[in-house]
């Protein structure tokens, strides 16, 4: 099985030097929505200070989720930057 990254590479080597092996569209776009939901779990985490990433370390410890966890971190961020209420 191929990683997301692994697919995307193929494709852009398949864009440049051409061949009968291009990723279908389907995959490409998979693959670029897990791509760009991991750049976002990504700057979640980074702004994070020290108390928030141990308190969910904690708590995957415990069984949760990361993914789950960061994802709402990252929409309650968004939320707030809608709503002007960002502290950043």
């Amino acid at each position: 099985m191929k990683t997301h990254i692994t697919l995307l590479k193929q494709y852009n080597i398949w864009r440049r030097v051409g061949g009968d092996d291009q990723p279908s569209p389907t995959s490409i776009g998979i693959a670029l929505d897990e791509v760009i939901a991991s750049a976002e779990r990504y700057e979640a985490i980074r702004k994070l200070n020290w108390r928030q990433v141990s308190e969910l370390f904690k708590r995957n410890l415990a069984g949760e989720n990361l993914d789950e966890m960061v994802d709402e971190v990252a929409k309650s961020k968004n939320k707030d930057r809608e709503n002007g209420t960002s502290k950043r």
